[in-house]
Order: C-alpha cells, then structure tokens, then sequence
C-alpha cells in the first residue's frame, strides 16, 4: 500500500472531533464595560480592556468513555447594542447513542452582566459523563488571589487560586463563586442546574483553571433516559470597575519636525478575508513601499498549498519579497499528499 492509499484509508476510517476550519464566523459583542467574542455557541475572551475575565464559556456533551459529541446549530439569532446583546440558538448533539438537543440564550446587559442559559432534552437514552457547561479562567491576573466559594449549602468558604499546578480539584460543591481581578473588578459568577466544581487545566499543558458541571467524584458514566431535561444557567456579574492607569502610565509624544530619520523596515500581512485581492489593491500597497509581504500557512490546514500559491503570485504583483511564516501541528499535510 502506497502513502497516499494509506492516508486515504485512515480518512475514511477516522472520525473527527472539533473543527480546523480557518473561516470560523466571529462576532465581536460589548455588555457594558465587557468586550467579548461569540463563535459558533461559545463565548471567548470576555475582557476589561486589556485584562481577561474569562477565557471561555461554552456547554458540552460527552458520554462515556469522554468522547464530546458533535453539536451542529440551527435558529440563530444574534441582536447587538452598543452595549449590550441577545443571542438565541438550537444545538443538537450526535454521537453514536447519544442524541441530545438544547435551546440556548444569552444575553449581555449594560450593567455589565452576562447570561448564558440552557434547556436541553435527551432524544435517546445514552450514558453520559457531563453534559453542560464550562467556564475557563486565566492564570494571569488571579494566580495565588483568593475566591470566595459559596457551597450548595450556602455555606462560603476562601480559598486561593493554586499559584503552582495543583494535582487536586482547588473548588469543589460550587454554586457560585467571587474574586478579584488585579485589582481592577470584582467579578462573580453564579451557577444553577447542578454542582460545580473547579480543576487546574495547567495539568493538560492548558494556561486555564476550568470550572465545570457535575463533580468528578459522582459516579459515572450514568444513564440519561430518553425524554429527561437538563436545564443549566451560568451568570458573570462585574461590579466595582478601577481604573488601573496613573498618570505617569500615559504616553507622551514629541515631535520634532527639523529631524529626519530613516523609515523602518516594515512588512505588510496577507488579509485572511475569502476574497482575493483586487488589482486596483494590489497596485496601491505596492505603491507603499513596504519592506516585504508576509503569509503564514497552516500546514494542518488543507488549503494551506492555494494560499502559498496566491501569496506568490500577489508578492510578485506588488514587487514584495515574500516571508513566509510556517505552523506545524500532529496533523500536518504531508508533501506527497498535496501535490
């Protein structure tokens, strides 16, 4: 058997989980003084500013065994404010016997609150390990800071986000949970529909600690029957935004008109849009006088050999010398399977 018969054969063999597509939609969205980005379900990089909130938001269906089932969305709909917004959407999972469908909403209001919301229903009976939500926090900013936990009982408790990789769960019996940013926000976050609880994902080479739906310690898998609901709610308040910036912190710039410098040697980056530079373009950033032409290629991606091409084929047009940056990954293409 050939390489290329081999590799062919390990395609129609092999089920893929996740997505490598490039041309993944994004939507840029403001809640009050948050900055935020939705893509395909999911909330990422909720930030103040510069500072980061939350890595991530999203919901998940993994069943025994841990394998995540594939959600495919449908009704989606997306209002955005200048400050704040509404979105809506179906997701339906599949996996073997997994079939799992939920009615997601999530709101961003001008108070500088978010909601995320899901009413999901088992169209199958399936065993499952976790199905809900998952909230990533980052390591900067809050390493070593303490957290105060409120327990399914009511109860609180402080305790410390792990500064060094803690092996065990730092949180545990979640129902919600308050901090402080490097002292620029008082953040908290408000969880219903079951237990949470919190691990350090810095044991899996992720900078996150991860905040998830049903404890590890329950037993698992256990049986969904067909027909149960399965209705969770995440809510992220910040209250008491600081200004962080001094004075001395701003930048001053002077300029002096009599002098004369030489231009730096500076680049310009091929654009990731879909559509193909105009000539009309092309003409005009050559007439910039750029030092060179940048493309980064994905050898992981399978378009990655077409975009080389067309980064040629524009250099050349622009009279620009082409830098290539190269990303290598597990699954890369090899050159035998792409010419």
């Amino acid at each position: 058997m050939s390489t290329d018969e081999f590799l062919q054969s390990l395609d129609e063999r092999t089920i893929q989980f996740g997505d490598i597509n490039n041309d993944i939609p994004q939507v840029k969205l403001k809640a009050g003084d948050l900055d935020l980005t939705y893509e395909q379900g999911n909330l990422r990089r909720i930030c103040i500013g510069p500072e980061e909130v939350l890595r991530m938001i999203y919901s998940a269906v993994r069943g025994e065994g841990w394998l995540t089932a594939p959600g495919k969305i449908s009704d989606e709909k997306i209002e955005v404010g200048l400050d704040s917004f509404h979105i809506s959407y179906t997701c339906r999972y599949r996996l073997n016997e997994i079939d799992f469908e939920a009615k997601y909403r999530i709101r961003g209001n001008s108070d500088s609150t978010i909601s995320f919301e899901m009413e999901g229903k088992a169209l199958t009976s399936f065993m499952k390990n976790r199905v809900g939500f998952c909230v990533l926090h980052p390591i900067s900013g809050i390493s070593g800071t303490p957290c105060q936990i409120t327990h399914s009982d009511g109860s609180n408790e402080v305790l410390p986000y792990p500064k060094l990789i803690s092996p065990h769960a730092p949180f545990k019996d979640i129902s919600a949970m308050k901090w402080q940013g490097a002292g620029s926000y008082d953040a908290e976050l408000v969880f219903s529909g079951d237990i949470f609880e919190t691990e350090d994902q810095r044991n899996w080479t992720d900078t996150s600690y991860k905040t998830f739906c049903t404890p590890l310690s329950n037993p698992k898998p256990v049986q969904v029957e067909e027909g149960s609901q399965i209705n969770q709610k995440v809510v992220l308040k910040i209250e008491q935004i600081k200004s962080s910036m001094k004075v001395s912190d701003y930048l001053s710039i002077i300029v002096h008109p009599d002098q004369e410098f030489s231009f730096p040697k500076l680049g310009i980056g091929r654009s990731t849009r879909k559509d193909p530079i105009g000539d009309d373009e092309m003409a005009f950033m050559g007439k910039l006088r750029f030092s060179h032409y940048r493309v980064d290629l994905y050898l992981f991606h399978k378009n990655w050999l077409r975009i080389a091409n067309e980064a040629f084929v524009e250099a050349d047009m622009m009279n620009y010398k082409l830098e290539i940056g190269l990303f290598f990954d597990d699954g890369f293409e090899a050159p035998g399977r792409c010419f």
